[in-house]
């Protein structure tokens, strides 16, 4: 079963179990609608324990949960250092025009004009995300470049096809 990361817990908050949570999401209000998670060094299922979600709280940029059976500060202890993880149908609904940096890694980057360019290696999150393309053997690019992933060069992006389609100015990459 394959699993997602979601966050990690950082420390404990109080001393009645909660624990404090370091969101890997641009929607901590996915914690809202989760009443269970796995809980886990790792992503193999021996080194998970599954969690029922007694409460949660956004504090400042952390999630505050509270887990059934997780009830003195030493239990929460416990937890720190470890992650939580979902199934994919567990995985939030992202709003439309959104998607997760693990669906778009691999994807091919057609261009309208120039073709297939390459793959998408990376995506770099920040005030504006970027895509770091590795070139395909045909591609006019003959190194890594970057596209800024903005609506302006990024014209659709199918993950059903496995293909991002981008209007791309001459001069984004070295030929």
């Amino acid at each position: 079963m394959k699993l997602y990361t979601i966050g990690q817990v950082v420390g404990a908050r109080g001393i009645k179990g909660e624990i404090k949570i370091y969101p890997h999401t641009s929607f901590p209000e996915r914690f809202a609608q989760m009443s269970k998670v796995l809980i886990g060094k790792e992503e193999s299922e021996e080194s998970l324990e599954k969690y029922v979600i007694e409460a949660q709280r956004v504090h400042k940029d952390m999630i505050i949960l509270k887990l059934l059976g997780i009830d003195t500060r030493n239990d929460a202890e416990g937890l720190v250092g470890k992650k939580l993880f979902v199934t994919r149908e567990e995985l939030y609904q992202l709003p439309e025009d959104h998607y997760y940096i693990f669906d778009l890694i691999g994807l091919k980057v057609e261009d309208k004009k120039w073709g297939l360019l390459g793959n998408i290696k990376e995506v770099i999150e920040g005030a504006q995300d970027l895509f770091v393309v590795t070139p395909s053997s045909d591609s006019p690019a003959k190194t890594e470049f970057m596209i800024p992933a903005v609506k302006d060069l990024v014209l659709s992006i199918d993950l059903i096809k496995g293909v991002a389609v981008v209007d791309l100015p001459e001069g984004l990459w070295e030929e």
